[in-house]
């Protein structure tokens, strides 16, 4: 009995040196932070397996870009507004198509081509009405604004220093307006 209990002694301590951390700095509740990536032909390479329904397609692109941006927020017209269908934030997706929210975003009339600028501010607010709050939601960040069909509508949020934002987010617009032409 006593071998037995030296032995499980010595496994238990082997098992806590083994679930310890490799890097004493670092913590075990220590965040990652979270770095937009800028290599964009990741995000061409993906035509081939995208749905041939055009909501399908919509949100395929949507959870393709969680690590081009910051956030975002896929929109789909219904008969009351735009209404939030997922929500992504630093690489973690959220969907929201089967949450009863009755939140409809008011979005301004905008052509396919255009990109519009604005402030991330307004959206955090509506998300945490939706219930999804987190402290790390900055109110400072840009929203970029640009809708892919008459039904489809994405915002934005990105936080690549100038001048590579702007150059960034147009050509995540382009290759995103390709994918949607495709179905066409």
């Amino acid at each position: 009995m006593e071998t037995f209990v030296r032995l499980f002694d010595h496994l238990e301590e082997v098992l806590k040196k083994d679930l310890q951390f490799q890097d004493p700095h670092q913590q075990p509740h220590e965040s990652i932070q979270f770095h937009v990536d800028r290599d964009i032909h990741l995000l061409t390479s993906i035509s081939e397996s995208l749905p041939k329904d055009e909501t399908e397609r919509a949100q395929s692109l949507f959870q393709s870009l969680q690590s081009f941006a910051n956030a975002g927020v896929w929109l789909l017209r219904s008969a009351q507004g735009w209404t939030p269908q997922a929500f992504f934030f630093e690489g973690t997706h959220y969907p929201l198509m089967n949450i009863e929210t009755r939140q409809y975003f008011p979005l301004p009339d905008q052509q396919p081509t255009e990109i519009l600028r604005g402030y991330s501010q307004a959206l955090f607010q509506k998300l945490s009405q939706l219930g999804i709050e987190s402290q790390n939601l900055s109110l400072e960040k840009d929203l970029f604004s640009f809708r892919l069909s008459p039904d489809h509508h994405f915002l934005l949020v990105c936080t690549l220093p100038e001048p590579w934002r702007r150059g960034h987010i147009e050509e995540i617009h382009k290759i995103l307006l390709r994918r949607m032409a495709e179905l066409l």
